[in-house]
């Protein structure tokens, strides 16, 4: 079916009520009240007002007297101007011209003055038989209070009342009016959104959606995210799951499922739950965030249509210009909120609200984002993560909360092909007006047919409700004035002769209880638009005691009166009373409706045989729009003179696949760009080019970005992007990082055109524009044994070691040339404190660097003139330097064969990679590699010094575990199998410690032994055994967390522990004796130290156990201990 047709079909949920709703409801149901049942005191205490309690029927019942004339409620209530209250009040003893005086605080008073007749005519029916009179008071509040309220009474000697029924009703505006005097849209007195114009609100603006009651939103309520009318509609999705930190509790074990990505540049550890006028996780500065592992989604049994996401943050002042955070789905970018010269932005994401705070520490300026958007995604594990990408630290975040839905797929579907359309319900529910799947169809408005359930309002395309009216307690003042009495016989009306109301399993009523016995009434109800039939629905009651001669008659229009007996009916309750449920649909296209009711009977009488009827509805099936007169909702037999059949439809039936059909207009209109076929406003079919077509619409791929409604490729650097200048997401793979919106290369990589890649560049280069050493931006030199850049000697300007005679080329500016692999100081210049100086004019014989050479291999002073060198040399600055490359070893050569960086001779020097034993004549390259040497050269891609498989590194090849599918130099970035993810702690880790432990219980001591500890490339082989007795482990363990505050403010590398298990600790003992004292210390300790330990290792020696390092191992052996009784409880 069309989406447009299931919009036309939809039912307001939260429209579909009476236009009045109970505000307060007060001593309305049948219980017996004990001494904290009701909030209704004595007056200037906390002591509970006087009650009397009945077996028949079994209540309680607030009761006034001499004694304790006043009670009032307990708190303080909003009581809105315009609202209508009513009360039952049964009046016992004798009462002269006395009064029950209602009030609410100081503001509001009513009095009802009461004579009590000569004979009470109520004899049975109240509080076993207590003979009583009852009277149905009620008014019209005419101003807004927040108090409380009061009753008292005057009455003295026995004279004392009981309340019963105390309901506040207030009429329901029209969704865009904050304020109004009444429910239609034309009687708005403030609004949510603009201001008012002749009564009534403006719609939102193109681009916005009214969600009702609050005002314009950029996009819909995760739970009302259907569109009708302007309004966001009510709609059953699923809530797969959702969380909300719980900062009151921080070790809460939901709240320990998170964990924090670290920017390792600004490596912080002080993000925890906490609350910050919102619980939430933070706060986050720089690079770093926060991720976890959902597993719900997977095991949600039913359909899904999209996932919708509803992410809660918290910033800590404005964004950084050009900075924001970005949200992901395993891994892959799916949204980000961000901060441009326009102010803040979203990308894939939508704002649904915002919330200002007030200031907190430095932070002058905190606001909270609501977030939506919807994820094509299957139903899988995920690890959902958001990461900053932050500039500084005078700004941060926290994450609030999180919450996955089942998108445009409702409750209990199995089968969703569209959005808001479930083709196939679960078995037992059944088929809806709006899509969606109830699980029964017994409401008092609906009707089964096969597997649908229709409302009455849902029998034609066309249908609207007239009225509803008696569907619970609230009571609209102007409803029951439309009730005329025709006449009745006996004893009617005992509550007030002109109250036709009561109260009957906490419905109010027409008639009921105490009202109508023998009597009849009619109403006339007014439809001025053409129309060709109606429904009619409402429930009879009838008395516990209504006798078989009585009866209830109905009649609608002309038609033949109905008569019904209650000896059949639709349900029996507990007090004997009974229902019967009445259907009705005829032919009707007048203006006018009258229906009739009697209840009748000799027998008859108000408290035990009276007759009512509630759930009450009128459903009017109109003919289409511009018909004036119609036999069914398709044939008209008389259109208007406004009827257009060229432009007018009534389905999407009648339009061009190029467009769809508006319910509001009735007009076919064009599909959206970019669709170009659709089926609704929002179901594409196809797309016009460049856009693909996706569950989410007509949108660009991953590496594209939208303008003029066109996709554009992003520039190849970049993997995601908002314009062709401006890049959202690069891809490591790709060795690019995002600053400032462009995919940079890292530092040793530089950037080819239509490549998305970037090139190493030279060893030498720690920056550079090209391959070669020649394309130096910033130049250091690798040094194999740190696998680090280093700097070079300060004479060199590019170099392959940090010597002095390792120089690749030299700093003219420094007055200094390349001889071999030395810089020396130009002729003219001679080296004094690592500065080429001027050479004096007259000779100076101590000033050695100061004599050139020339022909003959004669050393003369820097100012004479050489004019010809011997074979072999060349004038080079005045001064005869070898020609290097001639085949010809002379003057300071060593070699001479060419000049290939790679070789073995490098400007007639010998040059040998760091690793090479011997560099002269007789070496010859590449010299061999030596896995485990902790040098990584030739083929080898890494160096760790030891022989454990899956931790990076294996055989001097980067290896990943078998489960990763996506292994890039040695990090995971996808798994497979379910269970596994990405700890993305661990992605840039350069350093790890792998723990080979065993463990065991000895007379309650725990004995470790540790065999092992890796450091980066450096191994420590440390066998420790420790016999620790398990209560000095709960003491130290306090230290542990001193030990970990402090090294974590200068933490340098991460370090990831792999930790074995203990074994055969002793479960009794450990719960006897520091269960309390363990728990407690785990909590604090768990979420800094199960993943990743940082710890300061900046100056650790192989050869050296320094002081800090042999603390360092208590902490590690301590922690060892913590985590295996973690592992093992």
């Amino acid at each position: 079916m069309a989406q447009s047709i299931i919009l036309i079909l939809l039912c307001f949920i939260d429209s579909c009520d009476t236009q009045w709703q109970t505000n307060q409801n007060y001593l309305s149901s049948n219980q017996i009240f004990t001494d904290q049942t009701e909030d209704f005191v004595l007056p200037f205490s906390t002591t509970q007002a006087q009650f009397i309690t009945c077996t028949t029927p079994a209540t309680s019942y607030m009761t006034l007297n001499s004694t304790k004339p006043s009670a009032n409620y307990l708190k303080k209530q909003f009581y809105f101007d315009g609202s209508f209250i009513n009360f039952d009040l049964f009046f016992q003893g004798t009462w002269s011209n006395e009064f029950i005086i209602f009030t609410i605080g100081d503001t509001f008073l009513y009095k009802y003055l009461y004579i009590s007749p000569q004979n009470y005519p109520i004899t049975q029916g109240f509080c076993d038989n207590l003979i009583v009179d009852v009277k149905s008071i009620n008014f019209t509040l005419t101003n807004t209070i927040q108090d409380k309220i009061q009753f008292t009474s005057t009455g003295q000697g026995d004279a004392q009342v009981s309340i019963k029924n105390v309901i506040v009703s207030r009429h329901i505006c029209f969704p865009s009016c904050s304020s109004c005097t009444g429910p239609k849209f034309n009687q708005c007195t403030n609004c949510y959104y603009g201001s008012v114009t002749n009564n009534i609100c403006p719609p939102c603006s193109s681009n916005q959606y009214y969600m009702k009651y609050q005002g314009c939103k950029d996009i819909c309520d995760i739970y009302s995210p259907i569109v009708y009318k302007g309004f966001c509609q009510s709609y059953p999705i699923s809530k797969i799951f959702s969380f909300e930190f719980q900062s009151s509790n921080p070790l809460h074990p939901e709240n320990m499922k998170w964990s924090i990505i670290y920017d390792l540049l600004n490596i912080d550890a002080s993000p925890k739950p906490q609350q910050i006028n919102r619980y939430l996780y933070g706060i986050f500065k720089f690079n770093s965030g926060i991720y976890r592992f959902f597993n719900q989604l997977s095991t949600y049994s039913f359909s899904t249509y999209l996932i919708g996401l509803k992410i809660s943050i918290l910033l800590f002042y404005d964004i950084p210009l050009n900075c924001g955070i970005q949200f992901k789905i395993n891994d892959v970018y799916s949204g980000s909120i961000y901060r441009n010269a326009s102010g803040i932005q979203t990308h894939k994401l939508k704002i649904f609200q915002t919330q200002l705070y007030d200031s907190y520490l430095n932070y002058s300026l905190r606001k909270s984002y609501d977030l939506i958007t919807y994820l094509n995604i299957p139903k899988s594990q995920i690890v959902f993560s958001a990461i900053g990408n932050y500039t500084d630290d005078t700004a941060g975040w926290g994450m609030v909360s999180i919450e996955f839905t089942s998108g445009y797929c409702p409750q209990y579907c199995n089968l969703c092909e569209v959005s808001f359309k479930c083709k196939t319900c679960q078995n037992g529910y059944y088929m809806y007006r709006d899509g969606s799947c109830i699980s029964n169809c017994s409401s008092s408005y609906q009707k089964l047919i096969d597997l649908y359930c229709y409302d009455y309002d849902d029998e034609t395309p066309y249908s609207q409700y007239l009225i509803q009216e008696y569907t619970n307690l609230a009571t609209d003042p102007d409803q029951y004035q439309q009730y005329t009495l025709i006449f009745q016989e006996g004893s009617n009306f005992l509550k007030g002769l002109d109250i036709y109301y009561s109260y009957w399993q906490e419905y109010r009523v027409f008639g009921g209880p105490f009202v109508w016995a023998q009597a009849k009434f009619q109403r006339i109800h007014e439809i001025i638009d053409p129309h060709h039939s109606i429904t009619i629905g409402f429930y009879i009651i009838y008395g516990p005691q209504f006798p078989s001669d009585g009866g209830f008659i109905y009649t609608i229009q002309n038609n033949t009166p109905v008569t019904k007996s209650s000896s059949a009916y639709h349900s029996l309750y507990s007090d004997g009373s009974k229902d019967d449920k009445i259907y009705e649909r005829i032919v009707h296209n007048t203006n006018n409706l009258i229906i009739s009711w009697e209840c009748f009977g000799k027998n008859n009488e108000p408290v035990y045989a009276y007759c009512g009827f509630y759930n009450y509805y009128i459903a009017v099936h109109y003919c289409q729009p511009y018909c004036l007169s119609c036999q069914d909702q398709n044939k008209c037999t008389l259109w208007n003179s406004s009827y257009d059949s060229k432009i007018v439809r009534f389905s999407q039936e009648e339009c061009l696949n190029t467009q769809y059909f508006d319910r509001d207009s009735f007009q076919c209109l064009q599909c959206l760009l970019p669709c170009l076929t659709c089926k609704s406003k929002i179901d594409c079919l196809t797309c016009v080019s460049t856009y693909t077509k996706t569950k989410l619409g007509c949108i660009c791929k991953i590496n594209q970005y939208e303008d003029k409604n066109q996709c554009f490729n992003c520039p190849n650097e970049c993997n995601q992007c908002l314009s062709q200048t401006y890049c959202i997401e690069c891809l490591i793979s790709n060795n690019r990082k995002l600053i400032n919106g462009q995919c940079n290369c890292i530092d040793g990589y530089y950037s080819i055109i239509s490549n998305p890649q970037c090139q190493l560049c030279d060893q030498f280069c720690k920056t550079c524009f090209g391959p070669t050493f020649n394309d130096c931006l910033t130049c250091s030199y690798y040094d194999d044994a740190l696998r680090t850049c280093s700097q070079c000697h300060q004479s060199c300007l590019t170099c392959y070691k940090n010597t002095i005679n390792s120089c690749l080329t030299c700093n003219p500016t420094l007055n200094r040339i390349l001889k071999g692999l030395v810089c020396e100081c130009a002729p003219g210049y001679y080296d004094l404190n690592n500065i080429c100086a001027n050479c004096p004019i007259n000779e100076d014989k101590t000033l050695n660097q100061c004599y050139k050479y020339c022909n003959n291999n004669q050393s003369i002073w820097y100012s004479i003139i050489c004019n010809s060198c011997d074979p072999g040399f060349q004038l080079i600055s005045g001064e005869c330097q070898p020609i290097c490359g001639d085949l010809q070893i002379k003057g300071y050569e060593q070699c001479d064969n060419n000049s290939n960086l790679i070789d073995l001779c490098y400007n007639c020097q010998f040059k040998c990679p760091i690793h090479c034993q011997t560099c002269n004549e007789t070496t010859t390259l590449p010299c061999p590699d030596i896995c485990g040497d902790g040098i990584i050269t030739g083929i080898e891609e890494c160096e760790d010094g030891n022989t454990i498989q899956y931790d990076g590194c294996f055989d001097c090849k980067y290896q990943c575990q078998p489960e990763c599918t996506k292994c890039i130099k040695g990090e995971c970035f996808e798994c497979a199998n379910r269970g596994q993810y990405i700890s993305q702690q661990l992605l840039h880790g350069y350093a790890k410690i792998n723990v080979e432990i065993q463990s065991k219980l000895e007379m309650n001591n725990v004995k470790i032994t540790i065999k092992m500890i890796q450091m980066d490339a450096k191994i420590v082989n440390i066998i420790v055994e420790l016999v620790v007795p398990l209560v000095i482990i709960t003491q130290k363990l306090v230290q542990v967390v001193n030990y970990l505050g402090l090294l974590l403010m200068n933490i340098i590398v991460k370090i990831f522990v792999e930790m074995g298990q203990l074994l055969l600790i002793l479960m009794d003992f450990i719960k006897n004796n520091v269960m309390m004292e363990i728990q407690l210390i785990m909590m604090v300790t768990l979420n800094m130290c199960l993943r990743i330990l940082p710890f300061k290792i900046q100056n650790l020696q192989s050869s050296v156990l320094n002081q800090q390092y042999i603390a360092l191992q208590r902490m590690l052996k301590l922690l060892i201990i913590l985590l295996g009784f973690l592992s093992y409880l």
